[in-house]
Formats: C-alpha cells, structure tokens, sequence
C-alpha cells in the first residue's frame, strides 16, 4: 500500500483596472478596486498492490479558487458623496455612481460595473476522482476504471446595477433629464456637453451558478502479440 498527498495554497492581493470596462480613453475612477485572490488545491493517490498480477490506484484532486472583487473605499462613490441625482429606473439600493460609455470618439469613458457592499465574488472550483485497477493475464495488460468531476464557475457578474449612460450620435431627438434641452446635433460629443444620452440599468446583479459534471468508465487491453509488437 502505497499512499501520497500533496496540498497548496496561494494568496494574492490582484489590482482591477476598469480599461476592461471602458476602453483605453478612461477616467480614473475616484476609488481602486481589488481583489484578495485565494486559491487552494490537494491531490491524493493511493495505491494497492494485491499481488505480482493485480494493482489498484484511486486517485483524488480539487482545486477552489474564490476572487472576492471590491473596491477600495465605496463610499467615495456613493450618491452621499458624489451628489448624484439623477432618477434611475429600478430602486435596487445600488447607490454607486452611475458609469459613462461612449461608443466612439470624443467622450472620455468613466465606466466600473457596480460592486455590493460584501463585494462581488467569483468562486471557481474542480473536483474529481479516478479509480483503475490493473489485471497481468500473461502477455496482456488489462485495465478497467472509472472517472468523474465536477466543475463549478459560481459568480456575479459585473452589470450596471446602479446605471449606465451611453453618449452617441444616435441620440439625436432625446431629451434631457431636466427636460429642458433636446439635442439636434447628430453628435456624440455635443450630446455630452448637452448632458443628452441614453440611460439603462440592471435591475439585478444575480448570482450566476454554473457546474458540469463528467462521468466516464473506460476498458484498456494491451498486449505483447510478438516479442518487437505490443
């Protein structure tokens, strides 16, 4: 009986740059984001030799890895401190200030997907376990077994929970929030200086849990059929 294990675990405080939200042509967002990645991993093997003909291997591994996303100081985008507001459709408590996304050019991004109070998690996991035993029938090697793992990806996903306003030339007819202006221009960066875009917001930023899971069984017979052919 032969029996291994090996463990590990990595720690790591990773920086999020909102570039990925917004493009190149950003505002710094008044507050970082991070993330305090953790990741944890064991293997075990154990191995039974019953005799000179017939061994057993059962095999076990997983690996968890949690990315819990939060800012560094939310309080400096809270609609308390930024002064914001503006109506938003959906009264979700998501009082982050809102993000700005331009789809061309001329109006710089201000874009970061809204993070709750605990912070958004990312968990990802894999598990699974093999079990083979092998059989020596005089020049053949026979080998059953068995396999299966389940793969979790569980998170929440960066949505505009607290709002979103999108600047284009395609706003050209929409009224602004205080009613008192309706752009004309055909122009993105007029529409902005006009205060004139288009608004949208999640209602939610749900959990988003996905798992597959993997079954196999599988028979192997290899044999030595001359003394140069296997």
């Amino acid at each position: 009986i032969n029996i291994t294990a090996a463990a590990s675990s990595i720690a790591d405080e990773i920086p999020i740059d909102n570039t990925y939200y917004a493009g190149s042509d950003i505002i710094p967002y008044p507050t970082s984001a991070f993330s305090n990645t953790i990741s944890h991993s064991l293997s075990v093997n154990f191995t039974h030799v019953f005799g000179p003909t017939l061994t057993n291997e059962l095999t076990a591994a997983g690996t968890h890895f949690n990315q819990p996303n939060q800012l560094k100081n939310r309080n400096l985008v809270s609609d308390a401190s930024t002064g914001w507001t503006g109506g938003r459709y959906y009264n979700n408590n998501a009082l982050q200030l809102p993000g700005i996304r331009d789809y061309e050019e001329g109006v710089p991004g201000f874009a970061m997907g809204y993070f709750p109070a605990g912070g958004s998690f990312l968990h990802k996991s894999s598990y699974n376990v093999a079990d083979n035993l092998t059989k020596q029938i005089k020049t053949h090697s026979v080998k059953v077994g068995v396999y299966g793992e389940v793969t979790a990806n569980d998170q929440v996903p960066f949505n505009f929970t607290q709002g979103l306003y999108a600047f284009n030339h395609y706003n050209s007819g929409c009224v602004t929030n205080d009613g008192a202006n309706t752009s004309q221009l055909l122009n993105g960066v007029a529409n902005f200086l006009q205060g004139c875009g288009s608004f949208s917001q999640n209602n939610n930023s749900d959990d988003v849990g996905m798992d597959f899971k993997t079954l196999d069984f599988y028979a192997t017979d290899e044999w030595k059929a001359t003394k140069r052919l296997t």
